[in-house]
């Protein structure tokens, strides 16, 4: 090999180099942009969290869910459909994921929970699992 076709074998080399860097640095900009354009935008004023897809819940927004009423009035089975950024349909973005397992929940699943009443202290909600991850002990 004589000196000016090692000097463009190397040029060529550079410039590739260059060029897959270039790529990355772009591409890496791109994905940090999306990525703020999908991250919800929480209300300053949310009041709570859903816990099926974590959006602020601002006013009079409220939880959809069922408490079936047990033998013992201190510990009852509920079921935590969501809010109504996510139940009965959910809105563009949103993700139903369980807190416990962190699976995706389906549309039509839910959380499963136990409500402790207490007489002088709040009340407590003890989420359990979510139809998928509690497939068994679902009746």
């Amino acid at each position: 090999m004589n000196k000016d076709s090692f000097l463009i074998f190397f040029l060529i080399l550079i410039a590739f180099i260059l060029l897959f860097l270039a790529y990355q640095l772009i591409s890496y900009f791109n994905r940090k942009n999306h990525q703020k354009t999908v991250q919800k935008k929480v209300p300053e004023n949310t009041v709570n969290k859903c816990p099926v897809c974590e959006s602020g819940l601002v006013g009079n927004q409220r939880i959809f869910s069922r408490v079936y009423h047990t033998e013992s009035d201190s510990n009852q089975l509920c079921y935590i459909m969501g809010c109504s950024h996510c139940f009965p349909y959910s809105e563009m973005g949103v993700r139903r994921k369980c807190p416990v397992c962190t699976k995706q929940i389906p549309q039509e699943g839910y959380l499963v929970a136990r409500i402790f009443y207490y007489q002088n202290k709040k009340n407590h909600v003890h989420i359990i699992g979510c139809t998928e991850c509690n497939k068994n002990r679902i009746k």
